[in-house]
C-alpha cells in the first residue's frame, strides 16, 4: 500500500554482496555470489524443490561472466574480415582456452555448477562438463584432415564449415538478423541454435530456438520468444516473453509460461528515472497471477561515489549448516518475524494458507524448527 516495510541497505564489491536492515538488528550479512549457485542446489537435492532455476535468474552475472569466457577465445580465432581459412592450429589453441574456462577452475568450480543448475533435472551436467574440458578432441571429430576452418563472409552474411559440417550461418537484411548454429557430436547428438531479430515500429520481436536431437528423437526442445522489446534508446516499451519446453528427456509434459512487461524511463540515457512491471500471467486465465515493480532512480558516477564500509559479519551465508542455521535462529529470529508481519497482514488469507502449506509440506518450515 505504497508503505516502505523493510527498508535495508545493499552493497557489492566484486563478488562480495552484503545486506544490512534493522530486521536483522542492523547487523550486516554477508554472501560471497562465487557460492551462491552450489547453495541454490541445496533445496533441490534436499527437498526436490527447483531453487537452481531461481538462482539462475537472480544471480545473471554468472551468465554474463560465462558468455565472456566462451566468446572471447572464439571471437580472438575467428576474427578478421572476407574469405579466409583459420587454420587447425589456431582452432586448436582455441580449444585449449576454452577447454580452461571449465577444467582449470578448480577453486570456484564455475562453470560445473553453472551446469548443474541448468541440467540437474535432464541428469546430463556432468557428462556435458567433461565435453567442455575436451573440445579438441571435439575438434579431432569435425576435422580429423586438419584442414581448418573456411570463413565466408560478406557486408551482410556469413557462413562457417570445418570438414562436411556447416557449424554457422548468419544472415541480415531488411531490420531482420537470423543466424543458425548447428552442432553434431561423436554420440549422435546435434544442438541447433536459431535465432531470429526483427526491428519494428513498436519495439523488436525476437525468438531463441534450442534443440537437441538425435534422428530418433528430440531430446530437448526450448524456444524463447519476445514481442515488443525495447530497442536501445526506446524510453518506453510493452510486450510479452514467451518460454516454451518440451523433449523426451523431460519427465513432465510439454510447458509454457508467458510473461508480460511494460517499461517506462525518462530519458534515453542517465540520469533517468524507470519503471519495470513483470507479469507472471495464469495459463488458464491469462491474467497477472504474479507481479514484480521495480523503480529506480538510474545516475552514473565517477569512482568518487564508492565508499568502503566496515562489516561487523564476514561469515558467508552460503555456507550456511545446522550450527549457523541455529546462530541466525537465535539471533533474527523474533526481529524477522516482527519485520514480516506487516507484509503477512496485507497477504490474502487463501495466499497465506497456501503459503503455509506449501512450506508445511517441503519441509521449509521444519528445517527451521517451525513444527
Amino acid at each position: 500500500n505504497g508503505r516502505s516495510v523493510i527498508p535495508l541497505t545493499y552493497e557489492g564489491y566484486y563478488s562480495y554482496r552484503y545486506i544490512r536492515s534493522y530486521a536483522i538488528h542492523n547487523q550486516s550479512l554477508h554472501f560471497q555470489m562465487n557460492n551462491f549457485l552450489e547453495f541454490m542446489l541445496k533445496p533441490y537435492y534436499y527437498m526436490m524443490l527447483p531453487t537452481q532455476y531461481l538462482g539462475l535468474v537472480m544471480y545473471p552475472e554468472a551468465t554474463v561472466y560465462l558468455a565472456q569466457a566462451y566468446s572471447a577465445p572464439v571471437e580472438e580465432a575467428l576474427s578478421g574480415v572476407g574469405d579466409r581459412v583459420v587454420s587447425y592450429a589456431e582452432l586448436s589453441a582455441m580449444c585449449e582456452k576454452l577447454n580452461a574456462v571449465a577444467a582449470d577452475d578448480t577453486d570456484l568450480q564455475r562453470v560445473y555448477f553453472y551446469l548443474s543448475c541448468l541440467l540437474s533435472d535432464l541428469q546430463v551436467p556432468d557428462a556435458v562438463y567433461d565435453k567442455l574440458c575436451m573440445l579438441d578432441e571435439y575438434l579431432d571429430f569435425l576435422d580429423p584432415n586438419q584442414q581448418g576452418m573456411t570463413v565466408s563472409q560478406s557486408a551482410n552474411a556469413m557462413t562457417c564449415t570445418i570438414g562436411d559440417y556447416t557449424l554457422y550461418t548468419r544472415l541480415a537484411q531488411n531490420g531482420t538478423d537470423s543466424f543458425t548454429l548447428t552442432l553434431p557430436d561423436q554420440d549422435g547428438y546435434t544442438l541447433t541454435v536459431t535465432g531470429r531479430k526483427e526491428e519494428k515500429a513498436a519495439g523488436q520481436d525476437m525468438n531463441l530456438h534450442i534443440t537437441v536431437a538425435t534422428e530418433e528423437e528430440t531430446r530437448l526442445e526450448l524456444l524463447l520468444s519476445g514481442e515488443g522489446l525495447p530497442k536501445e534508446n526506446e524510453t518506453d516499451a510493452i510486450g510479452t516473453v514467451r518460454i516454451f519446453l518440451n523433449g523426451s528427456a523431460l519427465e513432465s509434459e510439454p510447458t509454457t509460461q508467458t510473461f508480460g512487461f511494460r517499461l517506462t524511463r525518462t530519458a534515453a540515457q542517465p540520469p533517468y528515472q524507470v519503471t519495470l512491471g513483470i507479469d507472471w500471467l495464469h495459463p488458464a486465465t491469462a491474467k497477472a497471477a504474479i507481479t514484480m515493480l521495480y523503480q529506480a532512480d538510474i545516475e552514473m558516477l565517477d569512482q568518487s561515489a564508492l565508499k568502503d564500509h566496515i562489516y561487523d559479519n564476514q561469515i558467508d551465508f552460503f555456507h550456511l549448516n545446522q550450527t549457523y542455521l541455529e546462530e541466525y535462529q537465535a539471533a533474527f529470529q523474533k526481529s524477522l518475524v516482527f519485520a514480516v508481519a506487516p507484509i503477512l497482514l496485507e497477504m490474502p488469507s487463501g495466499v497465506l494458507n497456501d503459503v503455509v502449506r506449501f512450506c508445511e509440506t517441503t519441509g521449509i518450515l521444519a528445517s527451521f524448527g517451525i513444527e
